[in-house]
C-alpha cells in the first residue's frame, strides 16, 4: 500500500519571509536617510555656497582699492557679473533655519584671516600682490565649490546657473593669471 507524502510542517519562523522583509526595511530606511539627511547636507551647502559666492563679490568690490589698472577693471567687471549670478542662484538655494552649523558656516566664509592679509600688505605697500593672490585663491574655491554644489542637486535650473557661473570664474582666475604686477 503507498503511503501519502507527507509535508514538511516547521513550526518556526519563515526564514525567506524575514530575510525578505528585513531587505525592504533596509532598504526603506537608506531611501529615507538619503533623502532627509541628503537634502538638509546639499540645503547647508547651498548656504555655504551662497555665503562664498557673496564673499567673493565683496572682494570683487575691493578691488577698487588696487594701484593696478588691469587688475581693478578685471575685479570690476568680475563684481558686475558675480552680481548677477548673486541675483539668478540665490533664489534657487533652499534656505536652512540659523543654528549654530549654519552661523559657524557663514563666519568661516566671511574669511577674516584674508583680510587681516590685504590690510596688513595695504600697511606693507603689497595689496596688488596680495588681493591679487587672495582672489585668484577664492576664485578657485568658489569654483570647486560650485562644482560640488552642481553634483550633488537635483535642480536642473540651479546647475545651469552654477555652469555658466563656473565659465565666468575659470575666466576671471585665467584672465587673473595672465596678469603681470
Amino acid at each position: 500500500v503507498p503511503q501519502a507524502h507527507k509535508r514538511d510542517v516547521r513550526s518556526g519562523p519563515n526564514f525567506k519571509l524575514i530575510i525578505l522583509v528585513s531587505v525592504g526595511l533596509l532598504a526603506i530606511v537608506t531611501v529615507l536617510g538619503l533623502i532627509f539627511g541628503g537634502s538638509s547636507g546639499n540645503k547647508y551647502l547651498g548656504m555655504q555656497f551662497t555665503y562664498r559666492l557673496e564673499h567673493l563679490r565683496t572682494l570683487a568690490a575691493d578691488g577698487s582699492n588696487v594701484a593696478d589698472n588691469d587688475l581693478k577693471k578685471l575685479a570690476s567687471e568680475a563684481h558686475i557679473i558675480i552680481t548677477g549670478h548673486l541675483t539668478t542662484i540665490k533664489p534657487l538655494i533652499p534656505t536652512v533655519k540659523s543654528d549654530k552649523k549654519l552661523t559657524a558656516l557663514k563666519t568661516a566664509e566671511q574669511d577674516a584671516a584674508g583680510d587681516k592679509t590685504l590690510s596688513d600688505a595695504k600697511l606693507n605697500g603689497a595689496y596688488d600682490t596680495a588681493y591679487k593672490q587672495l582672489f585668484e585663491q577664492k576664485l578657485q574655491e568658489t569654483y570647486a565649490l560650485a562644482t560640488e554644489l552642481h553634483d550633488k542637486t537635483s535642480s536642473k535650473k540651479l546647475r545651469t546657473a552654477l555652469e555658466q557661473l563656473q565659465t565666468d570664474l575659470n575666466s576671471y582666475y585665467l584672465r587673473s593669471l595672465a596678469i603681470q604686477l
